[in-house]
């Protein structure tokens, strides 16, 4: 989307680019979560794999903010933990390294790229690096 508006309308590129880092790109784990039937917490809803904690056992605010889990502390703090592509693009603090979930479903890794971007190389700005 960013990149069509910097094409069709470069005039509103810049306040586009602002609100796009405004939001902050994906935010599970920092300000998404997902407690399931049974009281389990999760990153989101994709990741009903790896629970936090247990809110029928401690309250959510604790289990949130309890970063003794090394999957929350790095979703909280990712950008360091991020490798290939994500971690050397642009667009990072767009995106904030997209879903991590579909990166461990396809790669093993929470932190390998996001097979999912559909950005280019040069679009995400390596092949000028």
């Amino acid at each position: 989307m960013f990149r069509r508006i910097q094409e069709r309308e470069p005039a509103r590129a810049a306040e586009v680019l602002e609100l796009l880092r405004w939001n902050g790109g994906n935010s599970s784990g920092i300000g998404i979560a997902a407690v399931d039937h049974r009281g389990e917490v999760h990153a989101d809803q994709f990741w009903q794999h790896h629970s936090f904690g247990n809110v029928r056992e401690r309250s959510f605010g604790d289990i949130w903010m309890d970063t003794a889990d090394e999957l929350l502390a790095g979703l909280k703090d990712r950008k360091g933990l991020l490798k290939g592509r994500c971690a050397q693009c642009q667009y990072l603090d767009i995106c904030n390294g997209n879903f991590r979930v579909r990166a461990e479903a396809v790669h093993n890794d929470v932190w390998a790229p996001d097979p999912a971007c559909y950005l280019t190389d040069d679009e995400i700005g390596l092949n000028g690096r």
